[in-house]
């Protein structure tokens, strides 16, 4: 026996440790795959589809690395966006694995124990530990079994092994996580030991007749459920007939749908139909007649049931607490085997039978209301006591005995007609009940109360015996003893074990798969009426089972961790709940507020104008949204809900992140315009944006909100996030071209990609001419104006310097590419060309001449070059408008900046490097940068590209002449081409030589002709 208690003091840590680290994995799971992003959700309607990869990769990883590296800018976005959620993943996944090798170790060692040092059946702390863990075990295979369906498992482990360098799990992890068949399961890949699973499941077998005085308190309140994820691992259980009649009598008579834990629910006439001995024995114990009058009973029972109104006295306590666990457990049944969870067809008609009887359904969340307000107070109250106890305790023994001591007096004065020594003797004896009742010290909340109920029954035994309830005075006296009495037990039954008990009855794990469903009802109530009321009741609710699982818990970290794991998705819900009351109040911007701030009334007006101000019933709809706006604002920042979990919250910060969640969802729509013409498209979009921020000021004033600080930053990051979001598609349909596809004729998903889009088809080298003085772009045919400053001063008034910084990066982005293509097609035009020599022999040569006339038809070439320069001249455009609204909001940091400039152009070497990187951030802003100087670190050019950069100007020489190319946009295009290779020094040395070849010949037009040439490369490299 000795042994027996050594061997169990060694493997408690063990199991305390497996214990929460299983809580630890399954909340992990529970807020990890909510979180899984939609491009790994669903790959084929992702961008990054062609990367992500299932197990397949394993029989051809070579072949797949090739075509990743091929796709190199897609890969590395990919992973720059999800590599956060893909690192926690992977220690999700190992922590999985650790979990599952450390039990199955355990396992194989207690199942090859003979008895293990346990009678059979018998339960300590180290059993019931074990059986927990096994049942923990169930709901986290179950868990990862709903939450990665499919091949979702499989696309996540190939992103994380393709970045990963630990291999410690691999082998046990792609078997485990390899897509199930219709018959597999994860529970058939994680085996334990049979005899150790059987041992378990004897021990509720045995009804727990052998549990350890103290020990196996949890278990027996929830045993049906422990059993349930047990059984799991059990297949052979599962198929045994005998046995399984016995454990349907005795755990599953009156239930198949049980709640397992946070939001897993399981329905046992789905769970256990692979198994007949089960099922048979399930469908023995409750026929669809038996499960139509169970629910009958308990709705029969829960409206019958009700609350004490107004104040709680200590008396009521134990009643209440009573009260409580039986409506729970009525709620819990009726919720779980009403709710709409089944795919075969003998549990859909037990579940036409539950409905049929009980319509609960729709009752559900009003039932749940009802308990959740009574449990706020009844819990709030008994708190109270308990924090009073001894102080009340204290008062009352107090009284009590001064109340005694006056009865006792009662008798010395003669009022009652007894023997002398009758008044002696009770006068003694009460003195005694006071001493008693005095210098007692409980060691228990049971004894205190015993005590002063013994007391009592005596004293009732005392006045029947003498009769004293004949006299008068006498009978007052006994009766208000008699009530003290039950106040000062009253007292002495407050125990925080007995709060303890009514929190676990009243925990509410089953509702987080139906709070979903409820929402709707709940966000309906919160809009028609303003009241917050039921969410307050509804979260107070749900956040008991965090607080339930706080208490179970011994870990400090571990409490900390787990329960701010499931409070999150508590506040997740609550926040959607909230949203619903910023979306109402946008409806009636839309609706309402919008159209009725449009009209901008002069300083002066006329007197037909002053009655249409005047309009009542405009201003009367003004005035009832207004209403609604502060009605809703008010009821949302009274809501009495300090705590979600263990998390605190704030409904007032609440209603403003959802005010701006809501204007984050309602820019992107309101920016969503479709004109194809640039000017139309500025114009409709800035009407759009002004109307919106009119109303959104409007609101905001209403409920006390810095409105203008928040639409700035939201239509920033709106900006930002359409920008990110357009390199993006840049970069996938880059990657799906292959190495020759071109990036401006992409077709883009935000109004940002639609708006960079039109800037460039409005300064179409074959379509306008760039005008250097007037700084536009004009049609070649009609010579009307298609892109000026007042575009680029509109796009600067929406959000001033951010919304042209987010145009300039994706200008950027798309200079870029166009540079990777010339880049590519220079390269395949100078193929053959390393061994030039390049002297006046060559400027002679027919290599020359032909080079001059392939140059000279490279029309595609030549626009691209163009789109180059107009994509330079477009940004320098931006900048213009983006230094003049600076200078105009800011004259003095304007003119200091462009100071600082200038001096660090003279003296870069004489600045901190520590300062120069925010000195750049600061120019860029205020557009003290030049646009044609921006360099690519990824592009490389071909050696003779210098050469052919000048033989483009010799070719097209002739074109610049007569107009027939876009002379601007063409050399600021070469200008920037040779700016990002450095090639200025060796064009320029080349055009020398050049010259210098042509000098001697007596042809006055080539020596004119030389000279131009000679003056356009200068100007050009200038």
């Amino acid at each position: 026996m000795t042994e027996s208690k050594s061997w169990r003091g060694v493997y408690e840590d063990f199991l305390w440790s497996l214990y929460e680290d299983s809580h630890s994995i399954i909340a992990e799971i529970t807020h990890l795959c909510d979180e899984i992003p939609a491009p790994l959700r669903d790959p084929s309607k992702s961008c990054f589809k062609s990367i992500l990869i299932d197990f397949t990769y394993f029989e051809k990883s070579e072949q797949f690395e090739l075509g990743f590296r091929a796709k190199k800018d897609l890969d590395d976005l990919f992973y720059k966006e999800h590599e956060d959620f893909l690192g926690r993943f992977e220690k999700l996944l190992n922590a999985i694995a650790n979990f599952i090798h450390g039990f199955q170790e355990y396992c194989e060692q207690r199942g090859g124990d003979e008895g293990g040092g346990w009678a059979s059946g018998e339960i300590d702390l180290a059993r019931e530990l074990e059986i927990e863990i096994l049942s923990l075990s169930a709901q986290m295979l179950i868990l990862l079994e709903r939450k990665l369906p499919g091949k979702l498992a499989e696309y996540l482990f190939i992103a994380i092994y393709r970045i990963s360098d630990d291999r410690t799990n691999v082998e046990f992890l792609v078997d485990f996580l390899r897509s199930r068949g219709l018959n597999d399961s994860l529970f058939k890949r994680v085996k334990l030991n049979n005899a150790f699973v059987r041992d378990v499941i004897r021990v509720f077998d045995s009804g727990f007749q052998q549990a350890i005085p103290g020990q196996a308190i949890r278990l027996r309140s929830c045993a049906t459920q422990l059993l349930c994820g047990c059984l799991f691992f059990a297949p052979n259980i599962l198929n045994d007939a005998s046995l399984m009649r016995k454990l349907v009598d005795n755990y599953f008579r009156d239930q198949w749908v049980l709640s397992l834990g946070m939001g897993i629910v399981v329905n046992l006439f789905e769970e256990w139909q692979p198994y007949k001995a089960a099922i048979n024995a399930l469908s023995n114990g409750v026929d669809l007649i038996k499960a139509r009058g169970l629910a009958e009973e308990r709705l029969k029972r829960l409206r019958a049931t009700e609350f004490p109104q107004g104040t709680i006295g200590a008396e009521k306590l134990r009643p209440c607490i009573a009260l409580i666990n039986q409506y729970n457990n009525d709620l819990r049944w009726l919720v779980l085997h009403s709710a709409d969870q089944s795919l075969s067809k003998k549990s859909t008609s037990y579940l036409a039978a539950v409905q049929s009887a009980t319509q609960f359904q729709l009752k559900s969340l009003r039932a749940t209301l009802r308990i959740a307000n009574f449990e706020i107070e009844f819990f709030k109250t008994y708190n109270e006591y308990l924090g009073e106890k001894e102080a009340s305790i204290s008062r009352l023994t107090e009284a009590t005995c001064e109340m005694i001591t006056e009865i006792a007096a009662v008798f010395n004065q003669g009022f009652v007609s007894l023997k002398v020594e009758k008044k002696t003797k009770l006068h003694d004896w009460l003195l005694m009940m006071r001493k008693t009742l005095k210098e007692s010290t409980p060691k228990t909340p049971k004894e205190g109360a015993d005590l002063a109920m013994s007391v009592k029954r005596r004293i009732v035994q005392v006045g029947e015996m003498l009769d004293l309830g004949g006299n008068l005075a006498m009978a007052q006296y006994l009766e208000k003893i008699g009530q003290q009495l039950d106040a000062l037990a009253a007292a002495h039954s407050v125990s925080a074990d007995d709060l303890r008990r009514a929190e676990i009855s009243a925990c509410s794990a089953y509702a987080w798969t139906i709070v979903d469903s409820w929402a709707p009802q709940v966000e309906k109530l919160l809009i028609e009426s303003s009241n917050s009321a039921p969410v307050r009741a509804l979260f107070y609710k749900l956040s008991l089972a965090v607080q339930n699982l706080f208490a179970e818990l011994h870990t400090p970290d571990r409490k900390r961790l787990i329960t701010a794991a499931y409070s999150y998705q508590l506040e997740k819900r609550l926040r959607r709940i909230v949203q619903s009351v910023p979306r109402h109040l946008f409806v009636l911007l839309k609706g309402k507020v919008a159209p009725l701030l449009e009209t901008n009334w002069p300083p002066q007006i006329l007197k037909e104008q002053a009655k249409e101000m005047a309009d009542f019933e405009s201003n009367f709809k003004l005035a009832e949204a207004t209403s609604t706006i502060s009605n809703m604002s008010v009821g949302i920042s009274r809501m009495a809900l300090t705590k979600v979990g263990t998390l605190e919250v704030r409904p007032r910060e609440l209603l403003l992140e959802g005010i701006r969640a809501e204007l984050r969802l309602r820019l992107p729509e309101v920016m969503n315009c479709k004109e194809n013409n640039l000017k139309t498209f500025l114009d409709s979009l800035t009407k759009t944006l002004h109307s919106l921020h009119s109303s959104f000021l409007y609101l905001c004033e209403h409920i006390d909100v810095a409105g203008h600080e928040m639409w700035r930053q939201e239509l920033a990051n709106c900006l930002e996030r359409q920008g990110e979001d357009e390199v993006g598609l840049l970069i996938s349909q880059e990657a799906s071209k292959g190495k020759n596809g071109l990036q401006t004729a992409w077709s883009p998903a935000t109004a940002l990609g639609h708006l960079a889009q039109m800037l460039f088809n409005a300064s179409s080298p074959s379509l306008t001419r760039y005008s250097e003085t007037e700084m536009s772009w004009r049609e070649i045919k009609t010579n009307r104006e298609t892109l000026t400053s007042n575009e680029t001063n509109a796009i600067e008034t929406w959000v001033p310097s951010v919304a042209i910084d987010c145009v300039d990066r994706l200008l950027c982005r798309l200079l870029e590419g166009i540079l990777k293509h010339v880049t590519i097609t220079i390269t395949t035009l100078l193929s053959g060309t390393q061994n030039l020599i390049l002297d006046e022999a060559f400027f002679k040569s027919k290599s020359f001449d032909s080079l001059q006339r392939s140059l000279a038809n490279q029309t595609q070439l030549h626009n691209e070059i163009a789109k180059i320069g107009n994509c330079v001249l477009i940004r320098t455009l931006l900048n213009q408008s983006r230094r003049e609204a600076s200078r105009l909001r800011a004259p003095a940091l304007t003119s200091a900046l462009k100071a600082a400039n200038q001096c660090a152009l003279i003296s870069l070497d004489s600045i901190p490097e520590s300062t120069i990187d925010f000195l750049y951030e600061l120019l860029s802003e205020n557009a003290s940068n030049t646009p044609e100087l921006t360099k690519f670190p990824n592009l490389k050019a071909h050696s003779q590209m210098g050469l052919l950069l000048f033989v483009i100007i010799v070719a097209l020489s002739p074109k610049f002449a007569n107009s027939s190319i876009c002379t601007p946009s063409t050399l600021m295009g070469i200008k920037a081409i040779s700016h990002q290779f450095n090639l200025h020094t060796e064009i320029l040395s080349i055009a020398q030589l050049y010259h210098d070849t042509n000098r001697a010949s007596t042809n006055g037009g080539k020596i004119s002709s030389n000279l131009k040439i000679l003056t356009i490369v200068a100007r050009t490299l200038a």
